[in-house]
């Protein structure tokens, strides 16, 4: 049974697993992408930047089959509060999946209410370390070393539990800044079967109304 509710989260995993990031002030020791005199985020800062408590933004995915020649692209909005986070897809067909400390749960119309597609203490332990920052290192092998690739730093990591192993090969968390000094954040996911998900996230601001928190209550 807990194989077959692990195998259904897969695209959770894939749409939630980016929620790490936190938009920064640039400081002398972040332009490395501007100033290549300056040396690449530590292990211990580029972890210290995903951690997002409480934000907002916009996404960008597109999803890479081996049997097509352009990817399926879907954007859209989400939510982050403490533990709990709402990934809304908005095109090109609306969903919400909405992940909280006790359960996750969807919808496919603002009309109806949400379904539990899960309750499991395991995967939402998975999930909560992903996108807090706090990755449990029983659960993930992580490269200490930051990697740079196209002006982005980069850190691989590899699943080590057999749930997770059915899902990725690897997941690749990235961070850059842009012109205006703020981070930008993309995801690389290379799945078991082979197809690859990359996700491109902006925060645009880390402050909520009242309405915005009310939306992470199922």
């Amino acid at each position: 049974m807990k194989k077959i509710v692990y195998l259904a989260l897969s695209h959770v995993l894939l749409y939630l697993a980016l929620l790490p990031f936190k938009p920064a002030q640039a400081s002398a020791g972040q332009i490395a992408q501007h100033n290549t005199s300056q040396s690449t985020l530590t292990y211990q800062a580029f972890i210290k930047q995903l951690a997002l408590s409480q934000g907002k933004g916009t996404f960008k995915q597109a999803k890479h089959f081996s049997f097509l020649t352009q990817p399926i692209v879907s954007t859209g909005s989400f939510i982050v509060h403490q533990e709990s986070a709402l990934w809304q897809g908005e095109q090109p067909v609306f969903s919400q999946l909405l992940l909280t400390p006790q359960a996750i749960f969807r919808r496919l119309n603002l009309a109806d209410t949400y379904q539990k597609i899960a309750q499991s203490s395991d995967i939402t332990s998975v999930l909560t370390t992903i996108f807090t920052g706090d990755i449990n290192e029983s659960n993930w092998q992580i490269e200490p070393n930051i990697s740079v690739q196209n002006n982005q730093q980069c850190l691989a990591i590899k699943p080590k539990v057999d749930v997770l192993k059915q899902l990725f090969q690897q997941v690749s968390l990235c961070l850059s800044l842009d012109q205006e000094n703020m981070y930008q954040r993309w995801i690389y996911l290379t799945e078991a079967k082979g197809n690859k998900t990359d996700i491109h996230m902006s925060v645009t601001a880390t402050s909520l109304s009242s309405k915005e928190q009310a939306a992470l209550i199922p």
